[in-house]
């Protein structure tokens, strides 16, 4: 028997019914289909199919739908029969009967709106969280067309949607599906085997254009596939996905082997463009904007609200630089966004400046400024060549689009200490000793959640084949020449720093 529950408060289909337009589904015992303007609430306790009716407006109010795995269930956890929205309250977890069926599911045409204060969960074995079906003909015997959805539309509340062999939000493997727009809310989504946490499935699959303009959105793609955007295989494709500087934090993770964070998945399909922040990384055909290493970055992190490190201006030194590129008044401060605290920004320059090649050489492309560890690489070293290991191993996390951790050159020490407020004129001509004002490191060190700047450290500049200059910032303020060996001198400490 299949209930239609209606606007009226009289009990619909077999088993109780609905109370002042609520719905407890502990007491639906048939295939129901819930009208607009009502409640649904409640564990759902026999395995019935619970379908929303075109163009109703409904709300989850702690609802539990666990969908038995069988083939004697073919349908999703909660199914649209049309456009449908649906509000969000307390907390609600829906996951798709047979696994091949999503946790929600949105026919191909129609518009699936979901918002409110709420949580949700969405999850199904082989499926989508919230998108489309596994429609391998031979496996699961779902047609495309069936099985593929409409558009998915975010507006608020907390989601959590996990795909099995399909996207977290959006494709199956082997369904398609219109469109995904992200408007608000806190979504995370993760895609399973060969799939985008936000797009297209594996193989077979195409999802339309995917819009992120408000929110905080993380997306993880499982092996082989983008963050959002594409999955494995060629026919795994994507329409244009762009995410607006009105989102409050978009993060992407790309699976093992994949290419992008956002946009192709390892041997993915065609991609459409993508625009992030106002500024085009891949124009449909080709990268753009440097954007094979910033699609590539992973996990690829867009904070509008943050300053990334290559706006960094001389009034940031002192501030931290955080794991995720962006600059921060402190470790705290770093560590509350959820990132951790790499170094402290003690220089800023620009793209010619200084113009000596013992600081060029070091930077690996990056001529914006220099960060500093926030503790040093290791205990005192007794000799020069330790403690370049010890600084190039330095294990601190640090921003992927940075150059590597390295022992500073003396010119780079110059450099910072000056940067810092010392009187030091940056120079090659070091000579025998070279003296100079401390300025404020130690103490913009210390202020922003890292340990004193206050001993002596080695730097990478040799001196001659036995010797190599260290930096002393303890209370002789001066630059001298060391033997590498260090056996006469133990304790020249090792600092990291990396270039941006």
């Amino acid at each position: 028997m299949l209930a239609h529950i209606g606007c009226s408060n009289s009990a619909g289909g077999s088993g109780g019914g609905p109370t002042a337009k609520t719905i407890d589904l502990s007491t639906v015992t048939a295939d129901t289909v819930v009208a607009d303007g009502f409640t649904i609430t409640g564990t759902l306790a026999n395995k019935v199919k619970i379908s929303i009716a075109d163009g109703a407006t409904i709300t989850l109010k702690d609802v539990t739908i666990n969908g038995t795995d069988s083939d004697s269930y073919k349908w999703a956890g909660l199914t649209c029969a049309g456009d449908a929205t649906i509000k969000l309250e307390g907390t609600n977890t829906v996951k798709g009967f047979w696994k091949y069926y999503p946790g929600l599911f949105v026919p191909k045409g129609k518009t699936l709106t979901i918002k409110g204060s709420g949580s949700l969960n969405a999850s199904n074995g082989s499926a989508a969280g919230i998108g489309g079906c596994y429609t391998v003909a031979s496996t699961s015997g779902i047609p495309k067309d069936e099985g593929s959805c409409g558009t998915i539309v975010i507006e608020g509340g907390t989601i959590t949607a996990t795909g099995g062999m399909a996207a977290g939000i959006g494709c199956g493997y082997g369904s398609d599906c219109d469109g995904v727009t992200i408007k608000g809310g806190t979504v995370t989504a993760t895609g399973g085997f060969m799939a985008a946490g936000i797009g297209s499935g594996g193989s077979n699959s195409v999802c339309g254009p995917i819009s992120i303009s408000g929110g905080t959105v993380t997306a993880e793609g499982g092996q082989y596939a983008a963050g959002v955007g594409t999955g494995y295989l060629t026919d795994s494709k994507c329409g244009a996905i762009t995410v607006a500087n009105t989102v409050t934090k978009f993060k992407a993770t790309k699976g093992t082997d994949a290419t992008d964070s956002v946009g192709h998945g390892k041997n993915g399909g065609t991609c459409g463009a993508v625009t992030i922040g106002g500024t085009e990384y891949w124009d449909g055909s080709a990268y753009q904007n440097e954007g094979a290493t910033v699609l590539g970055e992973s996990p690829f992190v867009y904070k509008p609200n943050f300053k990334p490190m290559e706006q960094a201006t001389a009034d940031d030194i002192g501030k931290v630089i955080g794991a995720d590129g962006y600059i921060y008044a402190n470790k705290a401060a770093a560590e509350a966004e959820g990132t951790t605290a790499s170094a402290m920004i003690a220089y800023v320059g620009g793209a010619t400046e200084p113009t000596d090649s013992d600081i060029n050489a070091s930077m690996e492309g990056h001529a914006h400024g220099l960060a500093i560890a926030l503790s040093p690489a290791g205990s005192w070293q007794s000799s020069w060549s330790a403690a370049k290991t010890s600084a190039a191993s330095y294990a601190a996390a640090r921003p992927a689009r940075a150059s590597t951790w390295r022992l500073p050159s003396a010119y780079q020490w110059m450099w910072m200490l000056k940067g810092c407020g010392s009187n030091i004129t940056p120079k090659t001509d070091i000579g025998d000793a070279l003296e100079f004002q401390n300025g404020n490191i130690s103490n913009l060190s210390q202020a922003c959640g890292g340990g004193s700047v206050y001993d002596k450290y080695w730097t990478s500049t040799e001196n001659g084949s036995n010797f190599a200059y260290e930096c002393r910032c303890n209370n002789q303020h001066k630059f001298q020449s060391a033997t590498k060996s260090q056996d006469q001198f133990a304790g020249i400490w090792a600092i990291a720093i990396f270039a941006f």
